[in-house]
């Protein structure tokens, strides 16, 4: 098993704290294998399955960022209804569903075409905005892209509105980009 394997194997057991307590005799890939089936709601047998396809899978993101990197939005690993990757691609050229094989996993990639940015340009307005947001908006405690969702989030420590609102709209208004406010987020012991 590889590192980013065993990575996600360490956190889908950490993440379980509903599940019952296991034997004493499990290991920790079975653990990992009961909270992914519980988590996605498939079967053990599936949950193997995926888990074991999780190599492959990465090697096909690294691929598909490649090869997609001059347009590329983001790219997400969906669980539902099945296994699968979903590229979001700037701009209106369609790209059929393709199916990538190889180290024992068979995967569907389906695109998202009509995104307005691509990852490298909205991760700019994100960043311009910043400083920008900083200025109106007291006690942001973090900024996230969502490039998918063509938003940004403003994280901020109030828990009401206190005139965020207008101060996204206003943001929104000057990057051209929708501005999102998330109340009650206290600053990261890690923050910079």
């Amino acid at each position: 098993m590889s590192i980013s394997t065993l990575l996600l194997l360490a956190a889908l057991a950490q993440s379980t704290a509903t599940l019952s307590t296991p034997e004493a005799t499990s290991s920790e890939a079975e653990i990992a294998v009961a909270a992914f089936a519980q988590e996605f709601g498939v079967t053990k047998e599936e949950a193997g399955k995926r888990i074991e396809a999780n190599d492959a899978i990465n090697q096909y993101v690294e691929s598909l960022r490649e090869r997609y990197k001059a347009r590329l939005t983001f790219i997400s690993v969906e669980q539902f209804p099945d296994q699968h990757i979903v590229v979001g691609l700037k701009g209106p050229q369609i790209i059929p569903t393709q199916r990538m094989s190889g180290e024992g996993a068979t995967v569907r990639v389906e695109f998202e075409e009509g995104y307005p940015y691509d990852k490298a340009e909205f991760r700019a307005i994100v960043e311009n905005s910043l400083k920008e947001a900083k200025k109106i908006i007291p006690g942001i405690t973090g900024m996230e892209g969502r490039p998918e969702l063509g938003t940004v989030r403003i994280h901020v420590q109030d828990r009401s509105d206190n005139g965020h609102s207008k101060a996204a709209a206003q943001l929104g208004a000057k990057f051209g980009v929708k501005f999102e406010i998330v109340y009650g987020q206290g600053r990261s012991a890690n923050a910079a």
